[in-house]
């Protein structure tokens, strides 16, 4: 029981910290769960972490830009 109340008391703040962040700096617009894992370091050793979320905004942008890039490119300046 010893170890088991500073784990639930680490998840709490960490879900309150999200909440403000969410409120006061987001305006609400990002979901909770989302933001919960885009702040916790791969250091915390959780099951999840931003790293992955990193990857996917890199694929999300990679795959819009580079059509337009190659649009851009094979056009004459």
């Amino acid at each position: 029981m010893g170890y088991l109340l500073p784990s639930i008391m680490r998840r709490i703040d960490e879900f309150l910290l999200v909440k403000r962040l969410n409120a006061k700096i987001l305006n609400h617009c990002v979901r909770d769960d989302l933001l919960v894992i885009a702040t916790a370091s791969p250091l915390a050793c959780n099951e999840y972490d931003y790293e992955r979320l990193e990857l996917l905004g890199k694929q999300v942008c990679f795959s819009i830009w580079l059509p337009v890039l190659t649009t851009l490119k094979g056009m004459p300046s």
